[in-house]
């Protein structure tokens, strides 16, 4: 009761801010499952799965390269006037393989999770859009409700004018009214925020009003659990585990070998020397 009471102290400002065309203008995109599937690719989640596999490829070729060597320049005032010197130094006892095994792990991690961000975002639109639905069907429904109710309240007022119902009906028939114009305002609530969900999931703008259109898929049919325990074994999550596993080997190898001795190669020639 509480709540209903909420929502009727609520509805005359809602009522005017409809009036004043502050949510009309927000853009309407209608779209069918398929076509929500198709923008998919636009998730967050997706989008920075890509981008960290962009970083992992990166990281090969900058595990490639020879670390970077040292140079230095040197005046004196007694012995050469001029020193030159340049270190390089060396990876040996398998370091570089290490390092080149860590980055190579976290690439087919990063590969690995991408395909499984694919797979989570067609099931998060997927459920995005029937939850769309489900909720223009509601607020559908409940529209079709206040207006049978409002006609009713209607025809009782005109049984009250004509002294043929006491006011007490009158007043149960408006109130009847109100209650459902209340509940026709949650579900309108109910079905902008499943618009914004979707909105957000396929990379629309956040001002758009997503409108799930074209007929409801029918049920696909459940695959038995030999099937699925098949699947499952080749699933693109269990692949980036096996990756970040291997990754954490190689790099528990990488920190042991990185306790040898460093090893520089190093040359150097003086100029001007008067010794």
């Amino acid at each position: 009761m509480r709540r209903r009471t909420h929502f009727l102290l609520l509805l005359p400002l809602l009522l005017l801010a409809t009036s004043a065309g502050g949510l009309a203008q927000a853009p309407r995109l209608e779209l069918t499952l398929a076509e929500a599937l198709a923008r998919a690719e636009a998730s967050p989640d997706l989008v920075v799965a890509r981008a960290a596999r962009v970083v992992a490829e990166s990281a090969i070729a900058v595990a490639q390269r020879p670390q970077a060597p040292t140079f230095n320049a040197s005046t004196h005032s007694i012995n050469a006037r001029m020193a030159l010197s340049l270190a390089v130094p060396i990876r040996y006892g398998g370091q570089r393989g290490a390092a080149l095994d860590v980055v190579r792990a976290e690439r087919d991690a990063a590969t690995a999770e991408t395909a499984a961000a694919v797979d989570r975002a067609r099931e998060q639109v997927t459920a995005a859009w029937f939850r769309l639905e489900a909720d223009q069907d509601l607020a559908n429904l409940s529209r079709e409700r206040v207006a049978r109710v409002e006609r009713t309240a209607d025809a009782v007022r005109t049984l009250f004018d004509a002294g043929r119902v006491p006011r007490v009906d009158l007043v149960k028939a408006l109130a009847e009214a109100a209650t459902i114009q209340a509940d026709v305002i949650s579900a309108e609530a109910e079905r902008r925020a499943a618009s914004a969900a979707l909105a957000f999931l396929i990379g629309a703008p956040a001002t758009s009003e997503i409108v799930a259109g074209g007929e409801r898929p029918a049920p696909a049919t459940v695959p038995d659990l030999p099937s699925l325990l098949l699947k499952a074994s080749t699933s693109a999550a269990l692949r980036a585990g096996e990756a970040r596993g291997r990754a954490a080997a190689a790099r528990v190898k990488r920190a042991r070998l990185e306790g040898l001795p460093a090893l520089t190669l190093e040359g150097g020639a003086d100029f001007d020397d008067p010794t």
